[in-house]
């Protein structure tokens, strides 16, 4: 869990680094090597914690991967929703405000939609039990590595100056 935690604040520290330059060109490939870190660590997980035999070992892992590589494509509009925050932030109006706030939701709705494929598909080859169990564990991956993110992001509104001047005393005793 820590070295997620940690991943994620190297993702928002590359976010806050161009919060200042609001034509920053936004690391994508920076994004996309977080990811696939983290889905390295996210499988020793799930291999970990989901007690497959080989018959259902053959038969699961084409499904998982297919599901991650689908939520590789969700995360990667994420990101594309958070370069445009960190582009506008020290100039957000309305209108992008609403275009972001849009952007989320429609995110959010379609990694719903694409988890519930996904259960009803994992239900046929796991027993009900297990399938519960894998998706247990990908919300609490998933919520962790959100909320860490969301730790790191400065409100919509914030003053940028005194962003830039804050710190975390907590950081500063480390």
């Amino acid at each position: 869990m820590i070295k997620s935690i940690a991943r994620i604040i190297v993702f928002a520290a590359i976010f806050a680094a161009l919060v200042p330059t609001a034509n920053a060109e936004f690391p994508r490939a920076e994004f996309e090597i977080y990811f696939e870190s983290n889905e390295t660590r996210r499988r020793a997980i799930v291999l970990q914690k989901i007690k497959l035999d080989a018959a259902e070992a053959d038969k699961f892992w084409p499904l998982y991967d297919s599901y991650r590589n689908d939520v590789k494509l969700l995360q990667l509009d994420l990101f594309d929703n958070l370069a445009l925050y960190a582009e506008k932030f020290a100039a957000l109006d309305d209108d992008t405000a609403t275009e972001l706030l849009s952007n989320g939701v429609e995110i959010e709705n379609k990694l719903h939609k694409l988890k519930a494929v996904h259960i009803k598909k994992a239900k046929r080859i796991l027993t009900p039990l297990t399938a519960l169990r894998y998706f247990q564990l990908d919300l609490n991956l998933h919520v962790a590595e959100r909320v860490s993110l969301q730790r790191q992001l400065p409100l919509a509104g914030a003053d940028l100056e005194a962003l830039t001047k804050y710190q975390d005393p907590k950081r500063s005793a480390n």
